[in-house]
Formats: C-alpha cells, sequence, structure tokens
C-alpha cells in the first residue's frame, strides 16, 4: 500500500507496477501539495554556487529510463529536453560557471555562454551573460494524472486518508504523504523541515527557460510560469502579496511590464533539515517505510530513489546511509 500520490506516490506506483508487483494507493486529494503547482524543472545547476544534485549523472539516468518506459506504455512523454538560460549574477558566478564548464563531468550539461548583447537582442536585462544548460522538465501535474488513471483502471485507488484500524493486514504500507508527514504519528519524530512556495502564471511574450535563481519556464503559448519563493512560516495561508512582489522583484532578467499576472498559486515542498531525502522502515514497527522529503529535487531524485527503495522494501537492499532514516540515531 501507498499513501500519497504526489510526485513521489505516483513515481514509486508506476515503478512498482513496471516490476509486476500489485500495489493499492490510498490518496486524500489535499490542499497545498508541491506536486499540484511544481515547474517540474530538472537542472544540473542550482543555487547561487551552481552546485549539481548528489549523483546527478544516476538520477538523470533514471529519470530517463524510466520515462522512457512511461512513454512507450501510453504514447505520450511527461519528460522533456530542453535549453535553460541561467542568468549570472554577478561576475564572480559567471567565473564559477566558466571553471565548473573545465570538469569532464559537467561537459555535457554546459553548452556554452551567450553575451550581454545577445541577450539583449532577446528583450533579457543581462550584464555579465548567460550560461547555456542541458535540463529537463518534467510534467508533474500531468505525469501524476496519468498515474491516476491507469490505479483507477486496475482499480488500485481509494480516495481517503489512511486509518490504521482498516489495514490491518497490509504487510507493507508506504508513506509518500508529502508534508502531510508531519501529522503522521508514526514518523513525524524525524527532522523534517517543510517550505511553502508561490508559483505566478503570466500572459505575455513567450522565452525559452530562463533563470537567474528564480526561474521563467514557457507553458502554453502566450503564457508562462514563473517562481519560487521559500517560507517556512504560515505554510497553509495559500498565495501571498509579499510572494508576488518577491517573484516580479526577482525577475529582474525581464521587462516584467510586458506582463500580466493571471494566476498565483502555491504549495508546501516536504523539505528536511539536511537537504536530503528520508527514506527507509520504521525502527519498531516492521510495515511501515517512509519515502518522502524530496524537497525542491523532486523532479530530478524521485526516479533514482524509487528503484532503491523498491529494491529496499522488495528485497531487503540496504538503503544509502545520507538517505536512510537511521541516520538520526548518532
Amino acid at each position: 500500500m501507498i499513501v500519497g500520490h504526489g510526485l513521489a506516490g505516483a513515481t514509486l506506483s508506476q515503478f512498482l507496477l513496471k516490476i509486476g508487483q500489485p500495489v493499492l494507493v490510498v490518496d486524500g486529494n489535499l490542499p497545498h501539495s508541491a506536486s499540484g503547482v511544481a515547474a517540474g524543472l530538472v537542472n544540473p545547476f542550482l543555487g547561487p554556487k551552481l552546485n549539481c544534485p548528489p549523483q546527478l549523472s544516476s538520477c538523470l539516468e533514471a529519470n530517463l529510463n524510466f520515462h522512457r518506459f512511461i512513454e512507450l506504455n501510453c504514447g505520450k512523454s511527461f519528460y522533456e529536453e530542453l535549453t535553460l538560460r541561467r542568468i549570472f549574477i554577478s561576475a564572480e558566478q559567471r567565473n564559477r560557471w566558466r571553471s565548473k564548464s573545465m570538469m569532464d563531468e559537467n561537459s555535457s550539461y554546459m553548452l556554452g555562454e551567450e553575451s550581454e548583447k545577445k541577450l539583449e537582442s532577446m528583450d533579457l536585462f543581462a550584464p555579465f551573460g548567460a550560461g547555456l544548460t542541458k535540463a529537463f522538465r518534467l510534467l508533474i501535474p500531468k505525469f501524476i494524472s496519468y498515474s491516476k488513471q491507469i490505479l483507477k483502471k486496475r482499480k488500485s485507488w481509494i480516495d481517503g486518508s489512511f486509518d490504521e484500524s482498516e489495514w490491518k493486514n497490509a504487510e507493507k504500507v508506504v508513506f509518500c504523504e508529502g508534508h502531510r508527514v508531519m501529522q503522521n504519528p508514526f514518523f513525524n519524530f524525524l527532522p523534517f523541515s517543510p517550505a511553502q512556495g508561490e508559483i505566478l502564471r503570466l500572459k505575455g511574450p513567450t522565452l525559452d527557460p530562463v533563470s537567474n535563481g528564480t526561474w521563467f519556464c514557457p507553458d502554453d503559448d502566450k503564457f508562462g510560469i514563473t517562481g519560487s519563493t521559500w517560507k517556512h512560516d504560515n505554510m497553509d495561508c495559500g498565495p501571498t502579496e509579499s510572494g508576488r512582489r518577491t517573484i516580479l522583484q526577482n525577475l529582474s532578467f525581464l521587462k516584467i511590464d510586458q506582463y500580466e499576472v493571471c494566476g498565483h498559486s502555491s504549495g508546501v515542498r516536504s523539505s528536511t533539515k539536511d537537504r536530503s531525502p528520508i527514506m527507509g522502515i520504521h525502527p519498531k514497527n516492521s510495515r511501515y517505510f517512509l519515502f518522502n522529503g524530496f524537497g525542491s529535487r523532486g523532479a530530478t531524485t524521485i526516479a533514482y530513489y524509487a528503484e532503491q527503495m523498491t529494491n529496499f522494501v522488495l528485497r531487503g537492499v540496504k538503503l544509502p546511509k545520507e538517505v536512510c532514516l537511521n541516520r538520526f540515531d548518532d
């Protein structure tokens, strides 16, 4: 049984079905889910220091393999390759980019640079230029909808919440509840640090994906989505005016007066204090498992960790120490 059907629950359930393992998914369709609003950008270089996520190559390979299988089965692609312009915010960041581009492990993701003059011709303000990055986008809401359809067709879907008393015969229960893990009586002792993020939908000139830390991504013809913010308090408040202002102010590379805000949404990421997911088995109840805490890197890492989680739950293969929930025992 899988509890929760955000990106983590959907990916794990489809991975289990892929290898012939029957599943039952219980989902309450609760508000403030991060998966419902996430852009799904898979960016090899994160934050001001352009750091790569751990096991980047393995994560990207796992994504390609998993979504190639999904595409072969349904005739639709939810995972697409794209070129992302990373607007440099300083000469120091541009130099960091150039230094990283000299490393062999980054060569396949760094596709060159563009000058201020060229970017200006595209109506982008970038006095330090930009780096071109090979990136990807996972269409998360569409993938989750597809997964739900498959599960319903197999009669493997239940609308509602998990009630322990009703499922005493369930041999293995994997909780994939996102930030709702904070109310889970079996795993709420773990150091989660959920964070709300807000996203705007803009109408105006279309652009290829671009980011200076705040990103803009085309969504439909004449529309784009942009974000995001990061807030640890009052997370269930929904979209805020301060979040709207922050995003628009951070879009310093755009001629923002050409755009109209036509949508505003928010969701709560299930992040952790050490920025690594938390996976494993309950220390006292061998029926209960956890697959959670992927934060803003979920689109990059979840397929990779779903395979590891599958091997752990079904075959007892040990999880890496850096993600296993017992790492906090010391």
